[in-house]
């Protein structure tokens, strides 16, 4: 895999301000993990605390089961 930042800012619909639903594993976990080849992913995040953008495959802290990010 090659380490690449995602810009979550470019792929957010205009409207996901207004909802705010979260994704979830198949097993129903909705904590994931950040993972690449050095090790741990990373995230960017406004003042906020608003995630913008992340490296790594998250994965389910649960099973473990890699999420596809759409």
């Amino acid at each position: 895999m090659t380490n690449v930042v995602v810009d979550l800012a470019a792929r957010r619909p205009a409207t996901s301000a207004e909802t705010s639903e979260a994704s979830t594993c198949t097993c129903g976990s909705g904590w994931f993990e950040l993972r690449s080849p050095s090790g741990s992913g990373a995230v960017c995040m406004n003042e906020d605390g608003t995630i913008t953008g992340f490296s790594g495959e998250p994965h389910c802290v649960e099973c473990g089961t890699l999420f596809v990010v759409r």
